[in-house]
């Protein structure tokens, strides 16, 4: 078949993020958030400090959490109409680089950078209320996704032209399971 344009950006094209029920698709850019039918149609706009790379789904599809480029914060949206929540985190220093809202709801996995070189992936619960450092480095860590079933996330750890995909397994309590494996 034929391509079909689904979204325009007006700067640079983010990150685009598939809903969980593969029906919608989210497109950022550095103003936006762009919701959008995977077949085209109508599209929804959310604008506000988006960065690039920056924006996951919940788990049930009704909203997304998303962060501002330099930011130490992110918002969740619902698509409900609700008001968007801002979570503050508390390493006032630390920058969002990545994160993934995990498939039970109760955490979002943070990558995070306090410049120049401290990284730290962080579990943080959607209200903010509870915020666990799990790994922290020198080394870049970033790019974080949950495993399919929630019993534990990947990330990207290394600079460029050496990087690994790590894995850590993750409690229910939130705390890591053991060591890192490469």
């Amino acid at each position: 078949g034929r391509p079909i344009e689904i979204a325009k950006c007006a700067g640079r094209c983010g990150y685009v993020v598939w809903s969980r029920d593969g029906r919608s698709i989210l497109v950022s850019d550095h103003t936006r958030v762009e919701l959008t039918p995977r077949l085209g149609g109508s599209i929804r706009r959310f604008t506000g400090p988006f960065a690039l790379h920056q924006s996951t789904w919940s788990p049930k599809g009704t909203g997304f959490a998303h962060a501002g480029e330099g930011a130490n914060f992110f918002e969740i949206t619902d698509l409900g109409g609700a008001p968007s929540r801002k979570v503050e985190l508390t390493a006032r220093d630390a920058t969002v680089q990545s994160l993934s809202w995990s498939p039970s709801g109760g955490w979002i996995a943070i990558a995070t950078l306090v410049q120049p070189t401290n990284w730290t992936i962080w579990l943080v619960s959607p209200d903010g209320t509870r915020q666990l450092k799990l790994v922290d480095g020198e080394d870049a860590l970033y790019a974080v996704q949950w495993s399919r079933d929630g019993s534990s996330i990947y990330f990207l750890r290394g600079q460029a032209g050496s990087r690994d995909v790590v894995t850590a397994r993750i409690r229910q309590d939130g705390k890591r399971d053991g060591e890192l494996r490469v």
